[in-house]
């Protein structure tokens, strides 16, 4: 039945979060017609990129390969434009948009961070009766983590390595063995080390 019903009621709930979304904004007594206005594209516009950022972040769940140009891109879009929308809000001064852009980059770092995470929890951990974070049950439902985009990206020249690659995200769902290998191939490579210095130009960037 849920397989019937549920992902329709979530497509329900999602229109009616962003229809009320929609109203609170044209309801709010204290905000003059231009400025409602002026919300709304802003709200529509933030919105259509949080959408597209989903639609692309499924569609690179579903390809063998990807390239990291294409993660970074989509993760702008579903991570970083809440905070350009916020940005938006308040008045382009040198303070303000420094803040924006300090917020900006430890939403990057905590992205790079949990990614990271997830990746070692699973590679440590090859218990199948264990409980998964959302993020870790994406990720065995193949989504590009940063961590994997680095590898394919290292790799895009390596015939045997992108046949190796290409046939673990051929699969219906990543085996538990393939993350183990995913692991070790990433830390036995440069790709550990250019993450880690992106890692802390985030940081420095703070």
């Amino acid at each position: 039945m849920w397989w019937k019903w549920g992902p329709a009621q979530a497509i329900n709930a999602g229109d009616c979060l962003y229809s009320m979304s929609r109203l609170m904004i044209l309801e709010e007594n204290k905000l003059n017609d231009q400025t409602k206005i002026n919300l709304l594209q802003k709200f529509d516009l933030l919105s259509n990129n949080m959408f597209k950022g989903k639609f692309l972040e499924l569609k690179n769940a579903e390809d063998y390969k990807i390239n990291l140009s294409d993660v970074i891109n989509t993760n702008t879009l579903r991570e970083i434009t809440v905070f350009q929308y916020i940005a938006e809000l308040f008045n382009k001064t040198p303070k303000n948009l420094n803040l924006i852009s300090m917020f900006k980059n430890i939403g990057d770092l905590y992205v790079l961070k949990n990614h990271l995470k997830g990746f070692n929890r699973l590679s440590d951990s090859l218990n199948i009766n264990q409980t998964f974070s959302q993020l870790e049950n994406e990720i065995l439902n193949k989504k590009k983590i940063f961590p994997i985009s680095y590898l394919f990206d290292e790799y895009k020249d390596s015939l045997e390595h992108q046949k190796k690659l290409g046939t673990i995200y051929m699969k219906r769902m990543i085996e538990f063995e393939d993350m183990k290998y995913l692991n070790e191939l990433f830390y036995s490579s440069k790709s550990s080390d250019l993450y880690e210095r992106e890692n802390l130009k985030n940081c420095q960037k703070k």
